[in-house]
């Protein structure tokens, strides 16, 4: 795998901006900030439509705008909204037979953890966590702030429920393969003492002691509950269920600290009801997604090099332990690995100087295969059960992000939340590259033009550098690719 730092040389002007097509309008501070975000995308599992998020801008004062959205996969310019109403609605997954979507919202959430409930909830195991007994007995204030939880969208028409209510906010999740639950990520919250203590400005703060740790729980959509599965001092980073729904895969750190997220972090299996680990992957995990094979044969996750900055992807067979690295002939930063639902596909995307890739892992020899080049910042991507169509919410050098899809090496875009963008007065974008002096590797770089740029004249240039070498920024990046500037 190529280690390699990447720079950005943006070149300025007066009135400049960036990005490859020259138009009318000359872009200011207040075009970028007011741009729609596009993000979170989630296919069917009939690969029929998708799911995605929308931010719309809000001034600091305000409270945050996100709605979900859900478009056809085969027809541009179908989407419409699916959600509304006044909380900000996030990270919508359809459920594993595609009848109802799962999101994270900070909606008013009708759920009493105390009395009598309109909705049915409660918790199980959580006589470790002093806050949620609390809870359990002084229900929150009906005006206290909403913190992020889950919520059930029926896909055939009805409005969304609750499906939890829990002091803080719910972080992450994933449905388990039969869909009869969802284990999500909690952070630890404050105890009510506490929280009277720095009501009262009694907020004195002792630096790497009382963490909040982040934690797993299990809710089973039959019984209402709310179960804790990881419990001690451990920070969970990442999980992944295990097909039999016996396990989970997870990526722990000792504590929540960042630097722990990102450098001191186990892969491990632990059992899914009690929390006591298993089995132990790697000592010393690399900060990408863990991701268990729907055969039940292997575990994927990236681990450490010797150097401890930088990771490589890795499959492991769990039935031997034999673990191969994936790497590919073509020098590239490979990062997200995803299996594919009928279990015949593991692909992976990655950096290839600036240019974003998509690649196929052959588990047995952990060759990668390209399969397709795209100048934009593939973070983040779904698919079909078969790996024909993926899906990405994703922004170009001429474009902030829209959902995509790739079939083959064929590319279309299907939404259009920015249509301004195309009257904006652009420049070019192009990928540059030298070699070090020192080791003789390959640097790459991003050279922004002004708009209007005329060869052989002098503009004012501003050089970003990237800190490097455990990861790498595309042509089409955000800190570069469509910043406003003057």
């Amino acid at each position: 795998m190529r280690l390699a730092a990447s720079l950005s040389l943006c070149a300025w002007m007066a009135a400049g901006s960036v990005a490859v097509v020259a138009q009318d309008h000359v872009v200011t501070p207040h075009d970028i900030v007011t741009l729609k975000k596009v993000s979170e995308v989630d296919l069917s599992p009939d690969a029929k439509q998708i799911v995605y998020s929308v931010q719309t801008p809000m001034p600091a004062t305000e409270a945050k705008v996100q709605h979900l959205w859900l478009v056809s996969a085969n027809e541009p310019a179908s989407a419409h909204m699916i959600s509304s109403g006044d909380g900000a609605d996030s990270a919508p997954q359809w459920s594993p037979d595609g009848r109802s979507i799962a999101f994270l919202s900070t909606r008013k959430n009708p759920i009493r953890l105390k009395g009598d409930s309109p909705i049915p909830f409660s918790l199980a195991r959580v006589e470790s966590r002093p806050e949620l007994l609390g809870a359990l007995k002084n229900d929150p204030k009906k005006d206290a702030k909403q913190g992020a939880q889950l919520w059930l969208l029926p896909v055939s028409g009805g409005e969304a429920m609750p499906l939890t209510n829990l002091p803080g906010d719910v972080k992450a999740y994933r449905w388990s393969p039969d869909g009869k639950k969802i284990a999500f990520v909690r952070a630890d919250t404050d105890t009510k003492e506490l929280a009277d203590r720095k009501e009262k400005k009694i907020d004195d703060h002792r630096v790497d002691f009382d963490y909040r740790f982040d934690r797993l729980y299990v809710y089973d959509l039959a019984t209402h509950t709310a179960t804790l599965v990881t419990e001690g001092e451990r920070n969970l980073c990442d999980f992944d269920w295990s097909p039999d729904m016996k396990h989970f895969l997870v990526r722990i750190a000792p504590t929540p600290r960042l630097d722990d997220y990102w450098r001191v972090s186990k892969v491990q299996i632990i059992n899914a009801s009690t929390g006591e680990v298993e089995k132990t992957l790697a000592e010393h995990a690399q900060s990408q997604i863990v991701h268990w094979s729907p055969d039940g044969k292997y575990a994927t996750f990236s681990k450490m090099t010797e150097r401890t900055i930088t990771g490589v992807p890795v499959v492991t067979e769990l039935a031997t332990g034999k673990e191969v690295i994936a790497k590919s002939e073509v020098p590239a930063t490979w990062q997200k690995m995803i299996w594919s639902d009928d279990g015949k596909h593991l692909l992976v995307v990655g950096v290839k100087g600036t240019t974003s890739v998509v690649g196929e892992i052959a588990p047995a020899t952990g060759s990668i295969r390209i399969l397709a080049e795209h100048m934009s910042a593939l973070n983040d991507f779904t698919m079909s059960r078969d790996a024909s169509l993926l899906a990405f919410a994703t922004g170009t050098v001429e474009h902030p992000a829209e959902v995509m899809t790739l079939r083959g090496k064929s590319w279309q875009t299907l939404t259009e939340n920015n249509p301004q963008v195309k009257a904006w007065k652009l420049g070019k974008v192009e990928e540059v590259h030298w070699k070090n002096s020192k080791d003789g590797r390959t640097i790459y770089g991003v050279l922004v033009l002004p708009a209007g740029y005329v060869k052989g004249q002098s503009y004012k240039t501003l050089v970003q550098f990237h800190g490097g070498p455990e990861g790498c920024g595309t042509a089409a990046g955000s800190d570069h690719g469509m910043t406003g500037r003057r």
